[in-house]
């Protein structure tokens, strides 16, 4: 008699795998690898799945020169909010000398310049967004 005391296994249900083989021309090969690395895909058969029953695959690619971009924007922005802090906090404040207004008046000529670059800053990244950012990527391309 064996021992009862060993440890039962539950039976799972496996997925059953089934293997299938296709042959593509050199063509097809070099648009197919061609495909592959556009969209640096690492699953080539999750990829093929995915089209052979036109399921949707989302492919998230890094744009270098987007990514740079929008670290120095968040940069810029730090620094504008920095320098309102700092200027808040210098006219706000009650005990100035009367001598100190010149100082201010330049103050101000210089935070409505700020404006004016914050502005063109808003346009460009507009500009950035509308050209680089929105455009979609298609695998049948």
């Amino acid at each position: 008699m064996k021992n009862s005391t060993n440890k039962t296994r539950k039976n799972k249900k496996e997925t059953v795998w089934h293997k299938h083989g296709f042959a593509l021309t050199d063509q097809q090969q070099k648009d197919f690898d061609r495909l592959l690395l556009k969209y640096n895909i690492n699953n080539k058969t999750r990829f093929i799945v995915s089209r052979i029953f036109s399921e949707s695959t989302k492919v998230v690619v890094i744009d270098q020169v987007s990514f740079e971009y929008h670290a120095s924007l968040s940069n810029l922005i730090n620094y504008f909010k920095a320098l309102g802090v700092s200027y808040n906090v210098l006219v706000n404040r009650t005990d100035l000398p009367v001598d100190s207004q010149e100082i201010l008046k330049d103050i101000s000529k210089t935070t409505i310049e700020l404006s004016k670059v914050c502005q063109e800053i808003i346009k460009l990244t507009i500009a950035f967004e509308s050209k680089v950012l929105q455009t979609t990527r298609n695998y049948g391309s």
